[in-house]
């Protein structure tokens, strides 16, 4: 159930390179709760069905998988607590492989508790 809190919003920070960059998550209502972020290249529809009324626009692939799961040194912090502000930080660190260039990332949050989750935000497509 979708519960009366604004949606948290994705926003892309420091992008350097092919790769390099920050995908932060900004939710004040959700401050000090738990956050994830996603990434993916194989679309952000039909997305990932998290509860009644919240779908993630974020299809799972590989690199959902990849990120969520063992990101390592490529995405750091995809899951944590938000800070007192509300924000928290997917780090891409990805290679500066020319072959990357052109290919469309998509990433998408969500807040949630032990209870479950709380909101979930827009995509953000980001073309490396």
């Amino acid at each position: 159930m979708k519960l009366p809190v604004d949606d948290p919003a994705l926003s892309l920070v420091g992008k350097t390179g092919i790769a390099t960059f920050d995908v932060v998550m900004a939710s004040p209502y959700d401050a000090g709760k738990y956050y994830g972020i996603g990434a993916g290249v194989s679309g952000t529809s039909p997305g990932l069905p998290l509860a009644p009324g919240l779908t993630l626009p974020l299809n799972w692939d590989a690199i959902t998988a990849f990120c969520l799961l063992n990101g390592g040194s490529i995405f750091n912090d995809p899951v944590g607590v938000l800070d007192p502000r509300g924000q928290g930080s997917l780090k891409v660190r990805g290679p500066e492989d020319p072959a990357l260039r052109g290919v469309t990332v998509h990433f998408a949050g969500t807040t949630f508790t032990l209870e479950g989750f709380r909101a979930v935000s827009k995509a953000l497509n980001v073309k490396l």
